[in-house]
């Protein structure tokens, strides 16, 4: 019961960073806020045990920390489209 409420709280972390990313604006700062949140988000549904939506947050967060380390958007666009299907 003590992890269930645990991994409540970590997941109100993260929707408080995704939220809190939408007010910057620099793009840096909004997707280095994203990772960050995706970070908690992993965490969060791993200790749900919910393996499927951590398998997409993972494909997020990877997708999240190319945008921010590169200025290839369009490719990393290109090429993860075939992954989330």
């Amino acid at each position: 019961m003590h992890i269930f409420i645990f991994a409540q709280i970590i997941g109100l972390i993260s929707w408080g960073l995704l939220v809190y990313s939408y007010y910057k604006k620099n793009i840096d700062d909004i997707l280095l806020i994203q990772v960050i949140g995706g970070i908690f988000e992993i965490i969060h549904y791993f200790l749900l045990g919910a393996f499927s939506g951590l398998v997409v947050v993972i494909l997020e967060l990877i997708r999240d920390y190319s945008y921010y380390k590169t200025k290839y958007d369009k490719y990393i666009f290109v090429l993860i489209m075939p992954i989330y299907f």
